[in-house]
């Protein structure tokens, strides 16, 4: 197999991955939800609630909605980061930016 084959064959798996987060996500919040918890999140992602708070910990994912005590992530805005190609949290802060 070529580099060129491998390359192709990386950005395939990387849309799939995607794809498969964008439905999960759309799966979830079809009654129309608009924040979820963090476990709710998670799973979108399809990922451990662990690893989830790890990453946001770290700054690796985007910055949630204080509600009263909770914390809940944008709908919209996961949908956004997914499709951006899930920048880390610095990154993403400045591609919002960007965005009229």
């Amino acid at each position: 197999m070529t580099d060129q084959q491998d390359e192709i064959r990386a950005m395939l798996v990387k849309i799939h991955q995607v794809m498969e987060r964008l439905t999960k996500l759309t799966e979830l919040t079809s009654g129309n939800q608009l924040l979820l918890s963090a476990t709710d999140a998670a799973h979108c992602l399809g990922i451990s609630r662990t690893l989830f708070y790890e990453l946001m910990n770290r700054g690796q994912l985007p910055r949630p909605i204080r509600f009263g005590k909770r914390l809940l992530w944008s709908v919209m805005e996961l949908k956004q980061w997914i499709t951006a190609g899930c920048p880390t949290g610095d990154k993403w802060e400045l591609i919002k930016k960007q965005r009229p």
